[in-house]
């Protein structure tokens, strides 16, 4: 997991981030009430975007705040998967403004194998899911007759799920499991949103999009802890559970990273 270490050189990072987002917002007024010059490559009014992206926005902060239980440090292997999977629709308002609505999902899963020895195996596995949605606005630069740049603004919500880690040992003696569940949240925020379409034909185009903003962080209320411990030589077994408010919650403001966008889009 990655650990967040605070210099002078990441804070001047933030502070500049920090400005230029607002400026790109203050921006936008501007950029809607501007005479119209552009003239739209194709006529189509609606759009459907299938796209991947990286889960930049939240994507640190949830590693940092959700940090897989009874990791140990030597480790042999790790497979992780955190990809996002987007479907956006878009209206055409007029030949230069678009509005529309994202949906998106990401499947948090992530396995780490601890180096095996001739007695004993561990294994840790963490999971969480994440639904996100958004409403945009933005206007149309056409650059080219197939190229159009877009920039707007963008409300974004995303629904973070329970966070699951489960630590397994097994060896000659005894097998024991441990699980934590700490519960999920809401992160909302506003955004900048651009994009670069490539249209290809009258009806296909390549997508190529960036969004960052400012996010409120809701997350990690309550928490659970679950051990069971199996005695091969007795025989026995022990189970306890844990319930609790979690002290350590994250509720907090702050400038994102961006999220990487990249997809197809049908014209219609």
């Amino acid at each position: 997991m990655k650990i967040k270490y605070s210099n002078n050189k990441a804070s001047i990072n933030k502070w500049h981030a920090f400005h230029l987002f607002f400026l790109l917002i203050l921006c936008f007024p501007i950029t809607i009430f501007a005479q119209d010059t552009s003239a739209t490559s194709s006529n189509k009014k609606h759009t459907l975007l299938f796209s991947l992206s990286n889960n930049g926005q939240i994507k640190n902060e949830l590693a940092n705040f959700y940090p897989a239980f009874n990791i140990s440090p030597e480790l042999s292997s790790v497979e992780s998967n955190i990809l996002t999977y987007n479907l956006f629709y878009t209206y055409q308002l007029n030949l230069n403004y678009v509005m529309g609505v994202k949906l998106a999902y990401t499947k948090r899963a992530e396995t780490t194998n601890i180096a095996e020895t001739i007695v004993q195996n561990d294994e840790n596995k963490i999971n969480q899911t994440i639904f996100g949605t958004s409403l945009f606005i933005k206007r149309n630069i056409n650059l080219h007759p197939n190229l159009v740049l877009s920039s707007g603004i963008e409300i974004p919500f995303f629904l973070v799920g329970n966070f699951t880690s489960t630590s397994m040992n097994d060896n000659n003696f005894f097998s024991m499991q441990e699980t934590m569940k700490k519960s999920g949240g809401i992160v909302v925020g506003l955004n900048n949103t651009t994009s670069l379409t490539y249209l290809i034909s009258k009806t296909i185009s390549f997508n190529l999009s960036a969004s960052f903003g400012l996010l409120y962080y809701n997350l990690g209320n309550e928490l659970e802890i679950n051990s069971i411990r199996y005695n091969k030589t007795t025989n026995e077994e022990v189970q306890q559970l844990i319930l609790e408010d979690n002290k350590n919650t994250l509720k907090k403001t702050e400038l994102s990273n961006a999220e990487i966008f990249f997809g197809i889009g049908i014209h219609f």
